[in-house]
């Protein structure tokens, strides 16, 4: 079998239950739309386990550049994926972190706020020019998350009574002025009764942009809105249909017996973690769910109060959203990091989803609209009906049209993938693969795209596939014809370069979809009526 890559999204968003005198809320399913995606490399990882999607260690600063902590750097990336420069590291000056960055926000003037475990906190600009440094000795042993708002600092984690809170600081102080939402002794029972003591960091939460501030933790599904002098204004304590509580899970085995992660992650994958809320666009704000896998996503009114719905992101974490996207994970390894970047346009009455337009070459996707949705099943693609306007652009960066590499063949099978994917692909190529093979009248091509020119050379070196194999350097242009790109999917062509059939990962994978020969039987039927 082969494979180009494997796919390991490996970093999580935790969430949790919620009592049962609380009414369980309905709620709609809320689509997102892909709108684009871009690639992190400069051998930024992204820490895996339980807490990698619960504390953020992403986000977009002041200046627009995107900000990304890994192994207590902050990697500074433009629109366009280029390092910019990376910020912090190990170490006691000034500016670095004495022992593990553990967090990443951004303040409300754009500034970068990351939290050092030995309770030290770091501002930067947007551009990563270290501002102030202030220390935190409230905090037992560590932050957990940090934000500016304003004159104020606000702080998460375990304190020095062994309770957790929010404490709010005067930054240009550094005094504590208020503390609120402390763990209770009920809560501090149920964590003890399922054995899941010490397995949480503290309190989670945002600011929003009237100076409150939204918390949550993460065996509770309810969220409760403060304000920065520590008065309790709201508590959001709708169930989502799709939230399954700590307190109706058996407990889980007491650590002298605990095998290993796999053993641990059997038994969080029992109920729902609730993570780090973030505003969205205008008044909503989210809050990302996981049950290891599937990930979900809840929408919230902070003007009306209300749940408004969500959507079930499957195997793709949350990452970050702020009043333009809604970003998750792609793609994660030491080595890669991809995210897309999607909307959810939601109506008072009905969730609908939107597009833009926008030029065929750039990374948003126009044409092509990846529609998450609870069974994952459907893509409304705006594909070409013919190659005369899809192009690729080869390893020495000239654009061709596509056209250009068919052969005389009657019918052309091209399978478009980016080399992260594995399973979908492995599926479809030895399915065309075979069905090609047994016909002279088709000739079957991969083309592979990825818009770093060495990793791509590198890859293509070690490559043995029985197709006509087309690199690409520019993705975005693919999107215009591929089915389900940035998954793998396939297009059948005649000789004139009109479109046949198409077949998507939807169709191989999504509820009501089809095995690969089964679509190739259709297609043959298809020829065989012409």
């Amino acid at each position: 079998m082969l494979r180009l890559l494997s796919v390991c999204i490996a970093a999580l968003t935790l969430v949790l239950a919620s009592p049962s005198t609380c009414e369980q809320s309905k709620g709609k399913s809320i689509p997102l739309v892909k709108k684009a995606e871009f690639y992190l490399r400069q051998g930024v990882g992204i820490p895996s386990g339980v807490y990698a999607s619960t504390v953020p260690r992403f986000a977009v600063t002041g200046s627009g550049y995107f900000a990304v902590e890994s192994h207590d750097w902050i990697y500074l990336f433009d629109k366009d994926s280029n390092l910019i420069r990376k910020i912090g590291g190990k170490g006691l000056e000034p500016g670095r972190f004495p022992y593990v960055c553990y967090s990443v926000t951004v303040s409300d003037k754009g500034e970068i706020v990351a939290t050092d475990v030995r309770r030290r906190v770091n501002v930067y600009d947007g551009a990563g020019n270290l501002l102030k440094t202030l220390f935190v000795p409230e905090f037992r042993f560590s932050p957990t998350l940090s934000r500016k708002y304003d004159t104020y600092l606000i702080a998460s984690g375990t304190c020095m009574n062994i309770a957790e809170g929010i404490f709010v600081y005067d930054y240009n102080t550094g005094r504590a002025v208020t503390r609120f939402f402390r763990t209770g002794e009920d809560e501090l029972e149920l964590l003890s009764s399922k054995n899941a003591g010490g397995w949480f960091p503290g309190p989670l939460f945002t600011v929003t942009p009237d100076g409150h501030v939204l918390c949550t933790k993460m065996f509770d599904h309810r969220i409760f809105e403060y304000s920065l002098s520590g008065e309790l204004l709201y508590v959001y304590d709708k169930v989502p249909p799709h939230y399954i509580s700590l307190r109706e899970v058996q407990a889980a085995p007491p650590s002298e017996q605990h095998t290993g992660e796999e053993e641990d992650g059997q038994w969080e994958a029992t109920w729902s973690y609730t993570g780090c809320p973030s505003m969205y666009q205008g008044d909503i704000f989210v809050v990302p769910r996981r049950l290891l896998p599937p990930y979900y996503l809840d929408f919230y009114s902070i003007t009306e109060k209300r749940y408004l719905g969500y959507c079930e992101l499957g195997e793709k974490p949350f990452v970050y959203s702020d009043s333009n996207y809604i970003y998750l994970y792609e793609h994660l390894s030491d080595t890669l990091v991809v995210v897309g970047k999607y909307t959810a346009s939601i109506s008072q009455k009905e969730a609908r989803v939107e597009s833009e337009e926008a030029p065929a070459e750039s990374l948003p996707a126009s044409h092509i609209r990846n529609v998450i949705t609870e069974a994952l099943v459907d893509t409304a693609w705006g594909g070409l009906e013919e190659t005369s306007r899809f192009s690729i652009v080869d390893l020495s960066g000239r654009r061709h049209a596509f056209g250009e590499f068919l052969t005389s063949a009657p019918r052309s099978i091209v399978i478009f993938v980016r080399p992260f994917y594995d399973c979908a692909f492995t599926a479809m190529y030895e399915g065309v693969r075979e069905f090609c093979a047994q016909r002279d009248d088709y000739q079957l091509y991969v083309v592979i795209s990825h818009p770093f020119k060495e990793e791509l050379e590198f890859l293509l070196g070690g490559l043995t596939l029985e197709a006509i194999v087309v690199p690409n350097l520019k993705p975005g242009l693919v999107m215009e014809i591929a089915p389900s790109y940035p998954y793998p999917g396939l297009v059948v062509f005649d000789r004139d370069g009109s479109v046949l059939a198409t077949y998507s990962t939807y169709d191989l994978y999504g509820e009501g979809g089809k095995p690969i020969d089964e679509f190739l039987r259709e297609v043959d039927n298809m020829d065989s009526s012409r």
